[in-house]
């Protein structure tokens, strides 16, 4: 399954400045999305979310290499960090968030994205980054005690170990929401991952929104 196509100027001209690592270019588009649509969770869907997934797609086809893709996933963290003082937010509630990678899993800048989200709705967001071990996860989880797991996978090949990482946590934390999401679930969406009552697979940065509003109402 292969991503959205790259149908606007924009998209295009994003996608050159990641893979020649330009920074100063990023930022201007990046104001330039701002500018019209003053959203960023819009502009992690609709900008960067779908140029990186076209990236994942030129490195799986063998047209960039792995310096390449590793060079846009940084210049995009970069330009990200640079929006901090948008995303975080004085208003905050008593809902607590832990997100991470999953072993072995070195793409950061989905769940980072995610990380945000949560953050920009009020909650105490907690971004733990790539390849968190399963231990030092598990331990993690039992001092911070939070009311959702995030956990993100972008590389299918990993999905078993994935897959066993969610039982795991869902026999140790029976009652923890655990979502799940990344390039990885384009392919396929394992019954197993959904065997647990509070476990869910959340396809974009919209349907991430939708459940932080519907939690909040539930409470």
């Amino acid at each position: 399954m292969k991503s959205e196509k790259l149908n606007t100027a924009s998209h295009k001209v994003f996608l050159e400045a990641l893979l020649s690592g330009n920074k100063a270019e990023c930022m201007n588009q990046t104001k330039s999305f701002l500018d019209k649509n003053d959203s960023i969770k819009d502009l992690y869907e609709n900008l960067y979310r779908v140029t990186l997934y076209n990236v994942g797609d030129l490195w799986e086809d063998n047209k960039i290499s792995v310096a390449k893709e590793h060079l846009a996933t940084a210049t995009v963290e970069s330009v990200m960090n640079s929006l901090y003082e948008r995303i975080v937010t004085a208003d905050k509630n008593q809902h607590k968030v832990v997100v991470s990678c999953a072993e072995n899993e070195q793409h950061q800048v989905g769940a980072k994205m995610v990380a945000d989200v949560f953050e920009m709705n009020g909650w105490n967001s907690i971004f733990l980054g790539a390849s968190t071990p399963r231990r030092e996860l598990m331990i993690f989880l039992e001092e911070e005690q939070p009311d959702v797991l995030c956990l993100s996978l972008s590389l299918y090949l990993h999905m078993r170990q994935f897959m066993r990482l969610v039982k795991h946590i869902n026999q140790s934390f029976p009652s923890l929401t655990v979502l799940m999401g990344g390039q990885a679930f384009r392919h396929a969406v394992p019954r197993e991952m959904l065997a647990g009552p509070n476990n869910f697979v959340i396809p974009d940065l919209e349907s991430l929104n939708s459940f932080i509003i519907n939690y909040r109402s539930s409470k």
